[in-house]
């Protein structure tokens, strides 16, 4: 199963929090966004720290979320319908 997180551009441990939400994501059964974005922040991932825009701008050390490709749109949609402030910074 892939990652819950799949443009994560930080490094984790084995322990770290990214892989306790896969884990409990692939033993939950977790699959909308909502539910992906709600065990993250539980978990304690650092969801501003993480990407999944297709088209993003600014550097490659620091990257902006462009908010209008399909990725983007999803990732708000999931903040939004799990009632939680999205942390992450988009350029549109």
């Amino acid at each position: 199963m892939p990652a819950i997180l799949p443009g994560l551009r930080m490094p984790f441990g084995s322990n770290s929090a990214l892989r306790r939400a896969e884990r409990a994501a692939r033993a939950g059964g977790c699959g909308s966004k909502a539910e992906i974005a709600a065990m993250a922040v539980a978990f304690g991932v650092p969801v501003a720290a993480t990407l999944s825009c297709y088209d993003p701008t600014g550097t490659a050390a620091s990257p902006v979320h462009c908010g209008q490709c399909d990725a983007c749109l999803l990732r708000r949609k999931g903040f939004a319908e799990a009632k939680l402030a999205d942390p992450t910074t988009y350029a549109a």
